[in-house]
């Protein structure tokens, strides 16, 4: 490490000198090229192995990571799931990497929903903060990691509700929208996750349902529901639904 951080000040010195001196690197004689190229090759060689290194000790950790989530699986701990798949996600873990293990995927019905999801109309919901934006297809993963569903509300008059549910990660997170199970099918027809239509009242203009080719993804704002493309950068959150 230090000699690759020596090797480089090196070059940046030389870098620098022929700026300010105004002779291109052509001019300089053939030694000192050959050996201003036998620096660069060997840099990138240093830094290739040293990125090897770090993408080795990152795999670790996520394996690491992954047979932690899978112990709280079968503990049955919904919350500490989410959380040990969140750092999954932070440490870059692919989307494969979150997937429940089929193992359990049979278990989810028995799973013990969080102590402070909210019980409304005979389902359990909740928001889950995020350190760093999920793609939608990640945060439905993680509802299911848990047993759930991303979430979704059945009728118009429960979106006071999902405000509710919402408010304490906008609060502590700023004003930006999190993931509901909203999404466009193959036809362009909005469905929820149980395969129903998104009724046009839940927008709150015709506008908010029009979306470009790559906003297929249902985000809700605190006032709104909104399309957004599934990797949108802006969420904050993702509700998660138990269906009882």
């Amino acid at each position: 490490m230090n000699g690759l951080i020596w090797r480089s000040r090196l070059l940046a010195i030389l870098a620098f000198f022929l700026i300010v001196s105004g002779i291109s690197r052509a001019e300089l004689p053939r030694q000192t090229q050959e050996l201003i190229e036998k620096l660069e090759k060997y840099e990138l060689k240093e830094r290739e192995k040293l990125e090897e290194q770090i993408r080795e000790k990152r795999d670790a950790v996520i394996a690491l990571l992954i047979t932690q989530a899978q112990e709280e699986s079968d503990k049955g701990n919904a919350d500490g799931v989410v959380s040990i798949r969140a750092k999954i996600l932070e440490l870059g873990g692919e989307p494969g990497e979150m997937e429940m293990p089929e193992s359990n995927a049979s278990k989810a019905a028995s799973w013990e929903i969080p102590e402070d999801a909210t019980l409304y109309r005979g389902d359990y919901y909740k928001v889950y903060p995020l350190a760093r934006p999920v793609s939608w297809d990640e945060a439905r993963a993680l509802c299911k990691a848990v047993g759930g569903e991303i979430g979704w509300i059945d009728r118009n008059e429960d979106i006071a509700e999902l405000r509710k549910w919402m408010q304490p990660v906008v609060d502590a997170k700023g004003h930006a929208p999190i993931w509901v199970g909203g999404r466009k099918n193959a036809d362009g027809e909005w469905i929820w996750p149980d395969g129903d239509e998104v009724a046009d009242n839940f927008w709150n203009n015709p506008s908010d349902a029009v979306s470009g080719p790559t906003e297929d993804a249902m985000i809700r704002w605190i006032g709104s529901f909104k399309a957004a493309g599934p990797e949108s950068a802006r969420v904050i959150g993702y509700l998660c639904r138990w269906k009882r």
